[in-house]
């Protein structure tokens, strides 16, 4: 439960969310939209729907917690919230079990830029992009290793 802070505020890095995420899982979608899966009792979870490119399409903009045992369910982004789905209709999730959440990237943690982001920028961005002779006089006079945020607000330097 985010306390006092923002609920609709989205995952952000630096001046952004008072309120830390972490990634829990991802769950598999059936093809009429439906999905069921398990999450812990008493945590605060905040859904984003994701395309098959790992896009953002959806982010809920409040948070759903469960109690041990309990079942929760939702009619949809656009529906209206006092309303059920279809009697007549049983999704695919209602006919499959629930299932587990699928690790993201390794087990649930909180976000750190240098351990997810430093990482893939050193991969395949600074061999190309770390020619001190063109960084503004301010970023160039700095020493080798030692790492100094961008008015843009993004390393390129490899971390050390």
């Amino acid at each position: 439960m985010a306390g006092a802070a923002f609920i609709s505020t989205p995952p952000s890095v630096g001046n952004g969310c008072w309120d830390p995420k972490i990634v829990l899982g991802e769950a598999d979608v059936h093809e009429d939209g439906s999905a069921s899966f398990t999450v812990p009792a008493r945590t605060p979870v905040y859904f984003q729907a994701v395309d098959a490119e790992g896009h953002v399409v959806q982010t809920m903009r409040s948070w759903s917690t469960l109690q041990p045992g309990e079942r929760g369910s939702c009619v949809g982004c656009h529906e209206s919230k006092n309303s059920a789905p279809p009697a007549y209709r049983v999704s695919q999730a209602l006919r499959a079990r629930a299932q587990s959440l699928k690790p993201f990237y390794g087990p649930p943690r909180g976000f750190s830029f240098p351990k997810e982001i430093q990482p893939i920028l050193d991969r395949h961005c600074t061999r190309c992009h770390n020619d001190r002779s063109t960084l503004p006089c301010w970023l160039a006079r700095q020493r080798p290793g030692e790492h100094r945020r961008q008015k843009t607000g993004h390393f390129l330097q490899p971390a050390g």
